[in-house]
């Protein structure tokens, strides 16, 4: 009988030690800030590395990341779900967005900002006509220099060719990052006389579309910037096997435009860096959170371009 009593209060003792633990251990994560980051998509490395710089950021500042993605890129419609869903909890302290549509989601920014949660845009900016200065809980925007990635396009295609018909395949027409890369080579290419721009088309930023757009153009082009890298991909795609093809450069520096780059298959990519902005987001999200100040501030990472290039290096002697 004394066993089964000591047997009763060891297993009660052990019992209310890991319900101990299992309270410090919630109220552990209770005391963590809750971002929510809705990217674009996870379909592409761009954005897989956007992500993965935002988590390593959180899990160096005990920030607990809850991510969901839609699966294209243009399903603002996801997005907007997620949001409502959002504004129902009572447990989320910051969101960052990758927005789908520049105009669209605007009233559901209102909603979040309406209810005191702190947001961060990231790489794509809301539409000009909106009043994001009316927004009492919008920390910031982190983003690329799309307008000057848009002329480093232009200029690289003026140093190769000097002259000729140029196609632009743009990612959408409402859609700001697409918008700022379409000015920046625009203005850039504006400089040489002896280059035009024919035809500009909507890609959507799919791979396939691009490659339908190929397939339909009637009038021979000496260069192609598609706007983003999927898309000069699809350019690629077309002219496979054929003897000659226009220059092609698309926008993001995606491993498999790095290879096609080395493989001949394109000219040239506008790379980014997603994993700075990630990175930058959950930084200036933290910072609006603790000091409860929403500066608004706009950080535009680096961009450059990338080439495949040959270098003949003369060496006077060997060690």
């Amino acid at each position: 009988m004394v066993c089964k009593y000591r047997t009763y209060f060891f297993i009660t003792a052990l019992v209310i030690i890991a319900m101990a633990f299992c309270a410090c251990k919630n109220n552990d994560v209770d005391s963590r800030h809750v971002f929510v980051l809705l990217p674009r998509t996870l379909t592409n490395d761009f954005h897989r590395s956007l992500v993965d710089g935002a988590k390593s950021e959180t899990e160096q500042n005990d920030i607990y990341l809850e991510i969901y993605a839609p699966i294209s890129e243009d399903d603002y419609k996801y997005q907007e779900r997620q949001i409502q869903a959002i504004l129902l909890r009572e447990n989320v302290d910051g969101v960052l967005i990758t927005p789908n549509h520049s105009s669209a989601l605007a009233p559901s920014l209102e909603s979040l900002d309406q209810k005191g949660i702190p947001f961060v845009l990231i790489d794509t900016p809301i539409d000009t006509d909106v009043d994001t200065s009316a927004f009492k809980h919008y920390c910031g925007f982190v983003g690329t220099d799309n307008r000057y990635g848009g002329s480093l396009a232009a200029d690289y295609i003026a140093r190769e060719l000097h002259r000729g018909d140029v196609l632009l395949i743009r990612g959408m027409e409402t859609h700001k990052t697409s918008i700022d890369r379409e000015l920046g080579f625009l203005e850039a290419i504006g400089k040489y006389s002896d280059l035009r721009v024919v035809a500009i088309e909507n890609g959507n930023w799919m791979r396939d579309n691009s490659r339908m757009i190929m397939k339909s153009m009637s009038k021979k082009v000496v260069a192609i910037f598609a706007y983003n890298d999927l898309m000069a991909l699809g350019a690629a795609d077309f002219y496979e096997g054929k003897k000659d093809r226009p220059i092609i450069v698309g926008f993001d520096g995606l491993a498999e435009a790095q290879s096609a780059i080395l493989s001949g298959s394109i000219d040239a990519t506008i790379v980014q860096t997603p994993d700075l902005m990630g990175e930058t987001a959950v930084k200036l999200l933290s910072r609006c959170v603790k000091e409860n100040k929403y500066p608004q501030e706009m950080h535009l990472t680096h961009v450059s371009l990338l080439k495949a290039t040959r270098i003949l290096t003369s060496i006077s002697n060997y060690k």
